[in-house]
């Protein structure tokens, strides 16, 4: 399949270049699906470089679709930590993150996906095998390529295409996340903490009962409350304000989600705020308390 993609350059007939393009990354979507012998194959070949290289220059912006970005993210889904992090050192975020502006929600979803596993896996190998926190709230590792990622434009992004304008739901879930891993020990920029703040006002009842936006609320809250900017009190009165006022949607959400059995799970409020935090390795499990709502997201 490598072959293919490099012959497929050497084609003055485009139309039939896309159509091999298609195909092969149709082909590798489907060989490497949980086939963990083939991703260990294709790691050591040549094509998942040549994979990115389509997508960073091979293939038109209008002309992306979700086979294309399918290959790539089962590649980051069913790879192990070595493998996600090969995937980060050949450039995937650099070559893929325009696609957040895609007009196909699948395209947008996909991306955010791959961009979510490869800072997760960056952010989760930075450390020991384990890491626990607790109090203080703000104690959090750094981020390891926080600079890498702003000159690639990837940051800037994932806010504004991502985060602000995603195409549905869990584009602006996995956006928000990466945000969140990535600002992990540092304070958010003036400019992006207002818009956040601004964004969140601008929920109206109708909009958080749509699309997963209680998800939203509650994953845009944490991202504010973990920074260190929220020490300002008038942010954390912001976030706390506008949590308090749609408590009984987020009660009539956790039924839902009981019911659904998302992977999303709250428990009882409490009383306290309090943040208990574990990153194992071994599941990616991540437990954490947010003003009361106890939930655990899996990787």
């Amino acid at each position: 399949m490598e072959s293919f993609l490099i012959q497929s350059r050497q084609f003055e007939d485009k139309s039939q270049t896309l159509d091999i393009l298609n195909k092969v990354c149709e082909n590798v979507s489907i060989l490497i699906d949980e086939n963990f012998e083939a991703i260990d194959f294709c790691f050591r070949t040549n094509l998942v470089q040549e994979l990115i290289q389509i997508l960073n220059d091979d293939i038109k912006f209008e002309d992306v679709t979700f086979n294309h970005i399918n290959a790539l993210k089962c590649f980051g889904v069913f790879g192990t930590i070595a493998q996600r992090k090969k995937l980060s050192d050949l450039g995937v975020s650099r070559a893929i993150v325009k696609y957040l502006k895609s007009q196909d929600e699948k395209v947008t979803e996909f991306t955010a996906t791959v961009l979510a596993k490869c800072i997760f896996n960056e952010w989760t190998t930075a450390e020991d095998e384990t890491t626990c926190i607790d109090q203080p709230l703000y104690d959090f590792h750094p981020f390891p390529h926080y600079d890498n990622l702003g000159q690639d434009g990837v940051i800037d992004a994932l806010f504004e295409d991502g985060f602000l304008n995603g195409r549905n739901g869990k584009t602006k879930q996995l956006s928000a996340e990466c945000l969140a891993y990535i600002y992990s020990s540092k304070t958010l920029p003036e400019q992006l903490r207002v818009k956040l703040i601004s964004h969140l006002k601008e929920i109206n009842d109708e909009e958080i009962k749509k699309d997963n936006f209680i998800e939203q609320l509650i994953r845009k809250a944490g991202l504010l409350k973990i920074s260190k900017s929220c020490r300002d009190k008038d942010t954390y009165d912001s976030i706390n304000n506008l949590i308090e006022a749609h408590k009984p949607e987020l009660f009539q959400y956790n039924s839902e989600l009981e019911n659904d059995n998302i992977i999303l799970s709250y428990s009882k409020p409490s009383n306290q705020f309090s943040t208990n935090s574990r990153w194992t390795k071994s599941d990616f499990k991540i437990e954490k308390k947010l003003e009361g709502y106890e939930f655990s997201t899996m990787y």
